[in-house]
Order: C-alpha cells, then structure tokens, then sequence
C-alpha cells in the first residue's frame, strides 16, 4: 500500500492527534499546534503577536526539556513538534516577516529535525507513524 494511503483518511489523522496530545510527551506538540493557530489567528487580525511567540517559547522549552531525555528525545510529539515550528518559519520567511531571524529560526529547526529523524533510525524508522511519516515527506 502506498505511503500516502496510510494517512490518507480524516479517522487516521485524528487519531494521530489524538494520542499525541494525551501522550505523557504531548506537551511540545500541543505548544506547536497552539503557536499555529495563534499564527493563524495573528493573520486573522484576532489576536496579538505575543500570543504567538508566548506558545513558540512554551513548544521550545518543551522540545528542550525532552531533548535531554534520552528515553524521549526521537520521540513522534518531539519531532512533529520540531517539524511544525519549522513550516511556522517557512510561513514568515514566505510572509516576508523579520527574514533573517526567520530563516535562521528555520535552520535551527531544520538541522534538529534532520538530526532527530537521523537518531530515530531514518525517515523508514517513523513507519509507526504513517501520518508524521507522510507529512514530513511532503
């Protein structure tokens, strides 16, 4: 069955979500998925950019904290979190934002994701997750 077939269903995506928020990692993608729709909200004109950069730190200090367990630090939440913060600053890169803070943002983010994925074994190693296997393909 093709990668994309894996992921392709709405249950699938929930399901993914789902458990990574009540994982006892949860808390670097649930910062992630809140930095974005705060981003989202930014955009929107209903809130305010502190808000965005308040749930950034919290996704970063969480990421951190997990980074110095090695039990937890290739982990899926640890990872899509990683991954979301850096399509957050391919977002302000193409938003023409502050572009060189972005794009060393996006740097950082993409070196720690290349990293981790290499850590966890390669891309092949994050099948257990068809969902973030795929979307990090994209």
């Amino acid at each position: 069955m093709p990668l994309d077939r894996h992921c392709s269903s709405r249950k699938a995506t929930i399901s993914w979500v789902s458990k990574g928020i009540l994982s006892s990692t949860g808390a670097p993608f649930i910062y992630a998925i809140l930095t974005s729709s705060a981003l989202y909200r930014q955009f929107a004109g209903l809130t305010e950019p502190q808000h965005v950069l308040h749930h950034k730190i919290n996704a970063i200090v969480e990421i951190n904290k997990l980074l110095d367990d090695s039990r937890h630090r290739v982990d899926d939440n640890v990872i899509a979190a990683v991954f979301m913060l850096l399509c957050i600053e391919e977002s302000a890169v193409t938003a023409n934002e502050d572009i060189e803070w972005s794009t060393v943002q996006r740097k950082l983010h993409q070196n720690g994701l290349k990293t981790m994925i290499q850590q966890r074994g390669g891309l092949a190693a994050l099948s257990s997750n068809p969902c973030l296997q795929t979307f990090i393909l994209m």
